[in-house]
């Protein structure tokens, strides 16, 4: 299996993180200095401190969830690229590339993966999420990604790669199926009668959502022609 990445977009999401966080903790520290200011500087000091305070804690809270999502580990693309590793070499993972952050390309058809990186208890009963809360996944509320409904996230992306798919493809449409995968691993399933696979990253290329029966190699092909234009990698560019 072979893994493209935009590493550019994902270096500048990790230095937007970094700037954000420790522009965000100057503000608060400023604001706290000229909070305890004696008067004597000329001007009103606590009228210039409360909005520095109020606004640093916004960026910084702002940056330690952008950091929470693009500087913690394991990273989605290392459990994907882990866990999908056994697949032929005519296989393609692409990472930010594409409308759909996680793509993968396999001679029977085409996954889109909406990654959960967050740790915990997640039970999926009758069509609804719920996540067990304790106080320290509380306190982490405002600076981590909400679980919302990973499952319809799934679906509108898929949707969005079989549209561009379409686009392009004169053929009938090929495979193209939706999956969650949680990637932390401290995340703990518990899931019944989902529509769509939904796993945690161990063994992923055992438990992909697509039928046995290879595609012709022309319509493979021109699958992968289609998604690497639309990627904009350059033929034969196994790295972006």
């Amino acid at each position: 299996m072979k893994s493209m990445i935009d590493a550019q977009k994902l270096k500048r999401r990790t230095q937007t993180a970094q700037i954000l966080s420790f522009g965000g903790m100057i503000l608060l520290l400023v604001g706290v200095v000229l909070l305890f200011q004696k008067p004597d500087l000329g001007f009103d000091t606590e009228a210039l401190a409360n909005p520095l305070l109020l606004g640093g804690f916004i960026i910084a809270n702002g940056g330690i969830y952008l950091a929470n999502r693009w500087l913690k580990r394991p990273r989605p693309e290392d459990v994907l690229d882990y866990g999908l590793k056994p697949l032929p070499n005519t296989s393609r993972l692409y990472h930010y590339l594409l409308p759909a952050d996680h793509v993968l390309l396999t001679p029977s058809g085409v996954v889109v993966i909406e990654v959960v990186a967050l740790e915990g208890k997640f039970a999926y009963r009758a069509g609804r999420w719920r996540q067990k809360f304790n106080l320290s996944r509380s306190l982490r509320l405002l600076v981590e990604e909400r679980l919302g409904d990973p499952i319809q996230r799934a679906n509108a992306r898929a949707q969005q790669i079989r549209a561009l798919i379409a686009g392009s493809l004169d053929e009938p449409l090929p495979p193209i199926e939706p999956m969650v995968v949680f990637t932390h691993p401290q995340a703990v399933l518990d899931v019944d009668d989902a529509p769509i696979p939904v796993t945690g990253g161990h063994k992923l290329n055992k438990r992909l959502p697509l039928p046995v029966e290879k595609l012709p190699t022309e319509i493979y092909d021109e699958l992968r022609e289609i998604l690497d234009w639309e990627a904009g990698l350059d033929e034969g560019e196994d790295n972006a």
